[in-house]
């Protein structure tokens, strides 16, 4: 669940355990067990124990292992417990060990609840009026990414007076502008190839574009089950020699990708707090994401914005940054100055470290 995964609540995960453990800080990960990483290994400074899951449903590992791990730590074996989304299994077993132990619970909340169909929706409604409410009742505090998002939980349970607004935020000083070979006309998305990232949408603007800019090149990096159904889709709509599908790349690598692209596009159908939209504002690239889903709070004036869900709407925004550079250079250029002011990384840990200790104190 670490990198080389492309952004999104494991890369937070690892770097603020990173950065907490530069600074001084003692930090062990419990986590679930993936792929060809070790069950228990010292990284970047700090610990990380790995137990297999029993099921991973919608991506939510139900780990019975890790629960008897946590249970099994004594207090006087840290200080304060973190938690990442309270959409999780891992989550709930936190919030029993905070019922069992005088220590702190926070919880970062990394999105309010995730779209993938009706059926979903209706399983998540049940599950944050019950399940869900007692964990984010359970807490002592609630970080949320933004306002909206805070607001969200307060009404599914968090305390208001422990319910903080903390925005995450990126490596200014990696993610910057570079000179880099141009890609003339290209449109970059990363992530992971799930239902809510809305790629078919994408795709079939890609072939709206390409009508009126036959040059355009799309450039889609990152991981998930729905890669192959997405590669298929491409091939039907005739996109083959103009989308590109690339494996997940380190961020070093995304940097360079990012500085030589035209402009990145989230077409996404809902979202949390999306790093990637950062990292490109952060590079000086324009931005096109979907209204209505809570990114106008995070993006501003520095993008330009389309239906969620229209093909159309997201093909015209896109047309307009190709074919005009200077609205591109102006979107940019504000993205940039945006993300410094707002989102930088280092401001992120420091804010979140002395939540802990405040969180300590009481």
């Amino acid at each position: 669940m670490y990198p080389p995964k492309v952004g999104g609540l494991s890369y937070h995960a690892h770097q603020l355990s990173a950065d907490q453990a530069r600074d001084g800080h003692q930090v062990t990960v419990l986590t679930s067990l993936e792929g060809a990483y070790p069950r228990h290994e010292f990284r970047d400074g700090y610990e990380i124990f790995r137990d297999e899951a029993l099921a991973w449903p919608l991506d939510n590992p139900i780990n019975p292992n890790l629960l008897a791990r946590l249970l099994q730590r004594s207090d006087g074996e840290y200080d304060v417990l973190h938690a990442h989304s309270h959409l999780m299994f891992t989550t709930n077993a936190s919030a029993l060990k905070r019922k069992l132990s005088r220590k702190p619970l926070v919880i970062t909340n990394h999105g309010f609840r995730v779209r993938r169909g009706p059926l979903l929706n209706l399983f998540q409604d049940a599950y944050l009026a019950t399940l869900g409410r007692w964990t984010l009742q359970t807490a002592d505090w609630v970080i949320s990414f933004t306002k909206r998002e805070r607001d969200l939980t307060v009404t599914a349970g968090a305390s208001p007076e422990r319910a903080v607004v903390i925005p995450n935020g990126v490596n200014t000083k990696l993610f910057r502008p570079m000179a880099r070979e141009p890609i003339p006309k290209s449109v970059l998305w990363t992530g992971r190839y799930v239902q809510e990232k809305g790629l078919p949408y994408l795709l079939k603007a890609a072939e709206l574009v390409l009508r009126d800019v036959p040059e355009a090149k799309f450039i889609l990096v990152g991981y998930g089950e729905q890669l192959p159904l997405l590669e298929r889709f491409s091939e039907q709509l005739g996109l083959q020699s103009r989308v590109t599908f690339m494996a997940p790349k380190p961020q070093e690598e995304i940097v360079a990708i990012l500085n030589q692209c035209t402009l990145f596009a989230l077409p996404s159908l809902s979202e949390g707090f999306p790093n990637t939209v950062l990292e490109a504002m952060s590079c000086r690239k324009p931005v096109l994401v979907t209204s209505g889903i809570g990114l106008e709070e995070i993006v501003g004036d520095a993008g330009l914005y389309a239906r969620a869900g229209d093909p159309r709407s997201i093909a015209d925004r896109i047309i307009s940054i190709l074919k005009n550079e200077r609205l591109a250079e102006d979107l940019g250029s504000r993205g940039r100055t945006r993300v410094r002011a707002m989102y930088d990384w280092e401001k992120t840990v420091k804010v979140t470290t002395r939540l802990f200790e405040r969180a300590i104190k009481f």
